[in-house]
């Protein structure tokens, strides 16, 4: 490398300098290059004892201390030092600290490319060069210089991506610039700020480049200079480059927005999030976006039971824009990376070759360990081969019957569950046309592909015996395991008082025809008198929004508020009307929670549980309105039975998360291993931050788009697309 002199323009500060010379002397080669530290008239009387100190203690290095004997400011002290030199340099603010090889990197990236005036390392503090958040102030906690340094060697490709300005904080120049484009502005920028745009967009003007040294981070505390003054002076001197460089100041402003190189930011945060020595779990599901329903309020639960010991990246599919998502869960705090769409030819295609390639780079980048799926719908069987050929475990829980019918419920043409029936008994061509518009009847090859699939999995969970029992009937040599959901929740004191004459009854979660939305009303209009009726959740239903005399339609709750709605509405009874048999009942656990008694058609895990510990009663599944309105009338008579399970319901103990989370432990245990992360081919499966982005911000932001947007969407999907287009800005 050529000689290098760096340039430290001193104004008080004390303790952020005696760490930024300190790490200068101690990472840099000084026989070869120079430091020469100039004094700007600091008031602080530490300073000039400190520099004779380092000059007498340091005689055999290129060490040179100047001071100045008037106050010059920034731009006057840099442009000194600049003029004093004969070599290469390299300005630094005395609030920074350099790791090792620092100065050889930055040198070795000036020389790669041709044409090239300033090179500038990334930092934790430098506005558009700031890792792993762009544009913001990062602390840097956990780690050292030199161990972030190694983070970005390894993930650096050695490209030095262009810059359209070069920054201040730690700008390398070279000679050869200086003597064609001068030195800084000094009469124009006196003490600062923009003094090194000015500069950059002159050396544009001659067609030199500024560099990105994306293998080197220099640390950067917050600015020490322009405390009272500093929003003055910045509105001031832009305003000033904006005249001078409109075109470089819009484009400037242009690159800002894109961050071509944004890339970075995913692969330093995840090179420093995954540190943390924990092993990685790769969850596979249909839906994260909404965090609703029974599947994945089960994934975040084993989220947070596990998350002290585990690293989650959750691979989903999004219904809105039919991109895949990956998101993290480290430490508490998720990101998500939106991930590149593939081209799919078919509804109920079973293999894809691109979905492939997307699962091995993720498995690769993330050096997975341990894969845990939790529905396949949007995904392919091709992740159990991948997983196989990287020696990687992987489960399925079985949450419900997907793998025997792509309807789910089983609910032959959506009304009557058909789960123990003969298949010739079977209406499958009508049934598939009417729910999911497939012309042919895919049953027979469909369960094959699945039995298939199946049998190459580690560990298939179900999370109730009932489930089990049913897929047992189709695969019958399975081995499968039951593991009941667990769930936080603390039981109520409420208990429920039949003995004022006045009755309320409720249901609580989807309304919906599949979870007997359809029956409840056919009930709400054949009884009046004592008994009103209330319902806790989303209605599919349009009849069940509207309140009558005897109904009052209360709309979503979030889950932690449920119990309150409960007491509040003095509820009495809980109502499941479910046509299919539920795998396991969310809804169920909050009114055993609510100390509650349930009525329940007698099908599913719900029922199966309600008949075992007695905090409730059953009903057969061909029951009509009459005899239900009757079965209620009788349940509030019988007061006697009534507070039988009210007491059922005191001595049921609800299972814990964390006795939950103790079972998948055993599985999810795998052997850590120190890894290397270079994330070499994360960007090819990430959708991309510059041009796609700015399409959707320009979309959003046109007349057509306002005007749609009046439109009564869901809330999930404008909170979705506001939380793709954040990523842009």
């Amino acid at each position: 490398m050529k000689k290098c002199d760096i340039i430290i323009p001193i104004y008080n500060a004390y303790d952020s300098l005696v760490e930024c010379v300190d790490s200068v002397i101690e990472n840099t080669d000084l026989n070869y290059n120079g430091l020469l530290l100039i004094n700007d008239k600091s008031s602080d009387a530490k300073i000039q004892p400190y520099l004779k100190k380092i000059e007498k203690n340091y005689k055999e290095k290129n060490i040179k201390i100047i001071s100045n004997e008037e106050n010059l400011g920034f731009v006057g002290t840099v442009n000194k030092g600049m003029k004093l030199s004969t070599n290469d340099v390299l300005l630094l603010n005395s609030d920074t600290i350099v790791g090792k090889n620092w100065l050889e990197k930055i040198s070795d990236c000036a020389y790669s490319q041709e044409n090239v005036a300033t090179v500038t390392p990334f930092s934790n503090n430098a506005t558009l060069v700031s890792i792993p958040n762009m544009l913001e102030r990062n602390e840097i906690d956990n780690i050292n210089i030199d161990d972030y340094n190694k983070i970005l060697e390894n993930i650096s490709v050695g490209d030095f991506p262009e810059l359209p300005t070069g920054h201040g904080f730690c700008l390398f120049i070279k000679r050869e610039v200086l003597d064609i484009v001068g030195f800084f502005d000094e009469e124009t920028f006196g003490k600062g700020y923009g003094e090194e745009n000015d500069f950059c967009y002159r050396c544009l003007d001659y067609g030199f480049r500024h560099l990105l040294c994306d293998n080197t981070i220099v640390y950067h505390k917050e600015s020490q200079s322009f405390k009272n003054k500093r929003n003055e002076v910045i509105k001031e001197h832009l305003k000033i480059l904006e005249k001078r460089y409109p075109v470089y100041c819009q484009k400037t402003n242009n690159w800002l927005k894109k961050l071509p190189i944004k890339h970075y930011s995913n692969k330093v945060y995840y090179g420093l999030k995954l540190l943390n020595n924990k092993s990685n779990v790769l969850i596979i599901i249909h839906n994260w976006e909404t965090k609703t329903g029974g599947t994945t309020l089960h994934v975040k639960d084993l989220i947070s039971g596990l998350s002290d010991k585990y690293n989650f990246f959750v691979l989903s599919r999004s219904t809105l824009t039919e991109n895949y998502t990956l998101s993290s869960i480290i430490d508490g705090e998720e990101k998500l990376i939106l991930l590149k769409n593939l081209f799919i030819y078919s509804k109920y295609s079973f293999y894809n070759e691109e979905y492939k390639n997307m699962i091995e780079v993720i498995l690769k980048e993330f050096n997975i360990k341990m894969i845990h799926i939790h529905h396949l719908q949007g995904h392919y069987f091709d992740v159990i081969d991948v997983a196989k050929k990287m020696n990687i475990k992987v489960a399925i829980t079985l949450h419900d019957f997907y793998c025997l019918c792509p309807t789910i419920n089983m609910l032959e043409l959506g009304n009557d569950c058909c789960l123990n029936r003969k298949q010739s008994e079977k209406r499958c061509n009508e049934c598939l046309k009417k729910q999911i518009a497939l012309k042919n009847n895919i049953v027979e090859i469909w369960q094959k592909n699945w039995y298939n699939f199946l049998k190459k999995v580690d560990k298939i969970i179900t999370p109730s015996e009932n489930a089990k029992k049913y897929i047992l009937d189709y695969y019958k040599d399975l081995k499968i395991d039951v593991i009941e959901h667990g769930i936080e929740m603390t039981k109520s004191d409420y208990r429920p008082n039949i003995d004022k004459g006045v009755y309320n009854v409720a249901m609580i979660g989807v309304m919906c025809n599949h979870k007997g939305g359809n029956i409840l009303l056919d009930v709400i209009k054949k009884s009046y008198g004592s008994i009103k009726f209330h319902t806790f959740g989303y209605s599919e239903i349009k009849e069940l929004t509207k309140n009558r005399s005897n109904y009052k339609y209360h709309g979503l709750y979030k889950r932690e508020e449920l119990l309150d709605l409960l007491r509040d509405n003095n509820i009495d009874l809980i109502c499941f009307f479910q046509k299919w048999p539920e795998t396991y009942s969310y809804t169920l656990n909050e009114a055993i929670s609510a100390g509650i008694p349930v009525l329940s058609f007698d099908i599913g895990a719900g029922a199966d549980r309600v008949k075992k510990y007695g905090f409730g009663w059953t009903m057969d599944l061909s029951s009509n309105t009459d005899e239900i309105v009757k079965r209620i009338n009788n349940i509030f008579n019988d007061k006697e039975e009534y507070k039988k399970v009210i007491k059922k319901l005191d001595e049921y103990r609800i299972k814990t998360i964390e006795e939950m989370c103790s079972e998948y432990d055993d599985f999810y245990d795998t052997n850590k291993t120190n890894v290397t992360y270079t994330f070499d081919k994360l960007d090819d499966i990430v959708f991309s931050e510059t041009s796609e982005l700015e399409e959707l911000n320009e979309i959003v932001n046109s007349t057509k788009w306002k005007l749609i947007n009046k439109i009564k969407f869901p809330k999930y999907f404008v909170y979705f697309v506001r939380k793709v287009l954040k990523r842009g800005e």
